[in-house]
């Protein structure tokens, strides 16, 4: 019965994992950029078995042993535009991310576009530079972001041009890699980025004044968590029917 035991105990184990997933997923339901992610369910490596040897010699049945979780995936899906008011919020209408500078040097990309000045007038999200730089020049004011990433400003000599924001796309953006909800980095498996200007070359445009909504789709995960709920209740069941079936078994 030991292959039994394995596999209520695996399911258990995905139906808590999934269920990890989908409250993560909610908790982040206000969080602008996030991109909610699912659980990729697999079953384990089936055994060949024969243990009462009645299917002759060398021949053998496959037999399951349970489930894992293989990985997640991510929904890729376009989050509603929010109003802001705020003319230096932006979200992405169609592909790219927002290009920053992490703290390791690296270049992350987001599509979470809260971005603000830092003290040196340079345009950043969430303490993070974007790239390539913006910088606003000194004695300038009322920064504003048009559609095509050209960023204007007011500056002692009248209204102009003071920087150009860039987005990035990915070949395959499943296979980037999330170090949180809305950042992440490239891999060998998303390829390497393209850069280019919003609008041009297969990027979408900036809408300011507004952010990306969370992409969560609540009756997804509503539908996930009954799903997930009832997995683990049968699977704990079959562990408490196994452990009597044990038990009948020993007293005799």
């Amino acid at each position: 019965m030991l292959p039994a035991y394995n596999s209520a105990v695996s399911g258990m184990q995905t139906a808590q994992q999934t269920l990890d997933i989908v409250a993560n997923n909610v908790a982040n339901s206000t969080t602008p950029g996030f991109d909610a992610t699912q659980a990729d369910v697999t079953d384990l490596v089936y055994q060949s078995v024969d243990p009462r040897a009645m299917l002759g010699p060398g021949a053998t049945t496959p037999l399951g042993v349970g489930s894992q979780l293989a990985g997640t995936s991510r929904s890729l899906v376009p989050g509603a535009p929010i109003s802001t008011n705020n003319p230096l919020d932006v979200s992405i209408q169609g592909n790219g991310y927002l290009q920053i500078q992490l703290d390791t040097g690296q270049t992350g990309y987001t599509r979470a576009g809260m971005i603000r000045t830092d003290a040196q007038g340079r345009l950043s999200i969430e303490n993070h530079l974007l790239v390539p730089p913006v910088i606003m020049p000194a004695g300038s004011s009322d920064p504003e972001i048009l559609n095509d990433g050209t960023v204007m400003a007011t500056t002692p000599t009248g209204r102009q041009v003071v920087g150009q924001i860039q987005l990035a796309r990915f070949a395959n953006e499943q296979g980037l890699q999330a170090i949180d909800g809305t950042v992440y980095l490239p891999t060998a498996t998303s390829g390497a980025p393209l850069t280019a200007n919003p609008g041009q070359n297969g990027m979408g445009t900036l809408q300011n004044g507004t952010l990306e909504g969370a992409r969560v789709d609540f009756s997804r995960e509503m539908s996930t968590l009954i799903i997930a709920e009832r997995a683990y209740g049968l699977n704990s069941r079959a562990l408490q029917t196994l452990d009597r079936m044990v038990g009948d078994v020993t007293k005799h």
